[in-house]
Formats: structure tokens, sequence, C-alpha cells
């Protein structure tokens, strides 16, 4: 039996031993002349009945993803099939096979970077394999561990099988361009063999530093005035009204804002969808409040200086809760990125980023939200038909911009 498995572990080195244990779960044979002492051992792992227990000797189970003593403590995976009698499909013992995870996925990680000129992954690019759970199961930073969890939002890690989304995500006080894809599967293994264990693979890429929590808290707010001193008709620049919603800083094109209120008079619906905060009278008019918080994940607990900026969609007039308003700077277009590749292609509703060092008043990164695809996104969520749309109502004019 040794010989046979050292054999077989020659040919396929992605496996650091190959073992044989009865169905008492004794070891009787390894490949791994380093694991010899295993012989005679006693296996109690759960995935052992699991193996022993499969209906035929073309059917194979799979460890959880865990340390095990098998892989001097590490994580990995370890396959189990089989052993029936000559003949006959009575189990007389059971073969595992144990995966050599770390260098198996470094390699896999490293191969799928872009590269430098000298074939090496791009400086700041990380990249992951996570589970379902964002449990990270290889990493090629030193910075994430595996067995450590990757807190991505559930549009990467709820995405379906070969499909991915892209985006841009706030992590450890920066923010990062993501992209990601959700494992399909090999030839007929993980698709048509009954086993279910998705991988997804994500990718980092740096964009700008964030600023901390507890200074954005501190930051002064201002309301939303035109200021036509600093107006501009040139096609060449754009003005820009920000925002905080958590750890993000967001904003519209002015020609889209409408004016900021506070959040007094909201008056919330029972049974609505839970990204609608509620309706407010605004100019003689309900007009419906969504929560930009639960809209970005950003959602957590609500800040004083809460603050309803009423935008102009072609859906009509929207309301949004926000954490607190920013300033308006007048833009060079060109400070503004439209790349829409670096934009979520699952929510629809982002135009374009602008790059700190464009923007003076900002020390962060700042993603800019297109009034029209946010309409047209929310009032299509379930639980939204008693929004009141009026695709009737004119654009306000710039310079007709409320103060807050």
């Amino acid at each position: 039996m040794t010989q046979i498995l050292r054999y077989i572990n020659d040919l396929y080195t992605v496996y650091t031993n190959l073992f044989v244990y009865d169905t008492a779960g004794t070891i009787l044979a390894v490949s791994n002349p380093e694991e010899q002492a295993r012989g005679g051992a006693q296996l109690h792992e759960e995935w052992v009945p699991q193996t022993l227990g499969l209906s035929n000797s073309q059917a194979y189970s799979v460890s959880k993803f865990e340390p095990t003593h098998l892989y001097g403590g590490k994580l990995t995976y370890i396959y189990g099939a089989v052993i029936t009698e000559p003949n006959s499909n009575k189990v007389c013992g059971g073969i595992g096979v144990v995966f050599d995870s770390a260098p198996q996925f470094e390699s896999m990680l490293k191969d799928s970077l872009p590269q430098d000129e000298f074939g090496e992954p791009k400086k700041g690019l990380v990249g992951f394999f996570l589970n379902r759970k964002g449990c990270i199961l290889s990493s090629s930073s030193e910075d994430w561990k595996p067995g450590n969890y990757l807190k991505l939002p559930d549009v990467y890690l709820k995405s379906p099988n070969g499909e991915g989304n892209t985006g841009i995500w706030e992590l450890n006080g920066k923010y990062f361009a993501v992209g990601s894809r959700v494992s399909v599967g090999y030839r007929e293994f993980k698709c048509g063999d009954r086993y279910h264990n998705d991988v997804i693979a994500v990718t980092l890429a740096p964009l700008a530093n964030a600023a901390p929590l507890e200074e954005q808290n501190q930051r002064t707010e201002c309301s939303f005035r035109y200021d036509n001193e600093n107006s501009s008709n040139s096609n060449d620049t754009v003005e820009v009204a920000t925002f905080y919603v958590g750890e993000k800083t967001l904003g519209f094109q002015t020609k889209f804002v409408c004016g900021a209120v506070t959040k007094e008079g909201l008056t919330t619906i029972s049974g609505s969808n839970k990204l609608l905060a509620g309706k407010i009278a605004y100019e003689g008019k309900a007009v419906p409040v969504i929560s930009l918080g639960e809209l970005t994940q950003e959602s957590g607990t609500p800040h004083k200086s809460q603050k309803i900026i009423v935008i102009e969609s072609d859906r009509g007039r929207i309301g949004l809760l926000v954490d607190g308003l920013g300033k308006i700077p007048l833009l060079s277009r060109d400070a503004v990125d439209f790349n829409a590749s670096l934009l979520d292609e699952s929510d629809k509703y982002t135009e374009g980023v602008v790059m700190p060092k464009d923007c003076s008043d900002h020390s962060q990164l700042i993603v800019l939200l297109d009034a029209n695809r946010l309409g047209s996104y929310t009032t299509s969520k379930k639980d939204c038909s008693f929004w009141q749309i009026n695709p009737g109502v004119k654009p306000v004019a710039t310079n007709a911009v409320a103060s807050g």
C-alpha cells in the first residue's frame, strides 16, 4: 500500500500526503515518508464516518476548511473516498488525500493578479479566496490570514456561480476598487456531483485613504446653497454637492439637488421596504425618503446631525437620509472619473468618482451618485409601489438650489 500511495502522490504533487485507513479509522499506510509515524494512529475527525458511509467508490467526501494535525495544524481540505472489496460494494476502508492548500492557493492568487514588468503582482494589489461566509481560504497579503473573515458586502458574497461584481469598498481606513467572481466548478466537479462549496475570488486595488469616522463626525457642516459667484457655464467644470454616509463620502452634481432639510417631520411607513425611511413634506408635496445607509450597507447608529437631501430625478423627487452635509466644490470635469468599470454593476446608481488629489476640500475619495439611476433603482424595489412618481416634473435649475 505504501508503494502504491507514493507512486500516486509523485504524480499529483498538489497533495502533501495520501493515507489509507480501515473501517475503525486506523491509519494503515501513508505516502509521505515524513509521515510514516502516523501508521497505527486512530482518526476521530467527523469526515471519517462520513467517508465510510459513502455508497460506492466513485463518490467522495470533503472535510471542512479547518486546521488539522494531518497538515501541521494549518487549514486545508481533506478529500476522501471508500475502498471496497473486489467485485463488491462492501466497504473495507477509506483513503484520505491532504490538499497542500497554502502554496497551491498562493500560486493561483499570484497568477490571477495583474503583474509588473518583473512578473510580480503590481504594488498594492491584494487577492483573496473566500467562502460564502467571507472566511479567508487564502490571501496574497500577510495582513490577512487564512481563517480570518473579510466582511465584504453581500453583493459580493451572494453572487450566483460564475458571476461577479465590481465596486468601491472601504477597508481598514482605505478605499479599494473591488472585483469578484464566484466559482462555477471544474468539469463535473462541484457542478453535478452534489458537493457545494463555492469559492469567491476577490481582488482589491487601492484608491485612496479614508478619513477616520471620528474625524467625519467632527466635520463642519454647510448648507446646500448654490454660490452664483463660483458658478460657471463651461462644459469643462462640474459642481458637486457632497455629504457623508457612515464612513463614505458621496455626492451629486448640483443640477440634481433641490435642497436639504432636517429630518423633523419624517413620517415612517409601516410594512415598507427597509430602504424607505418614510415620507416628508417638501414644498407642499409628500416626498419619499430612502435611507442611503441601508442602500450602501453603511447603516449603524443614527447620527444626531442626520439631514435629508431632496434630489430631482426623472422618476420624480426623492429624499435621501444622510449622516451629514459637506462642501460644494466646483471641479474640473477632468477631476471626475466616469469610468464605469470601477463602479458596482449590481446597483446601477453610481456615476463616477472624484479622487482626493483633485478636490482640495476633501481628504478622501468621493463617490458620485446619479440621480436618475438612483430613482430607477429604488422605485424598482419591492414595496415601493406607494411612491408618487411625477415624470412630468422638470429638473430644478442649478441656480435655484434651496438653502439647507
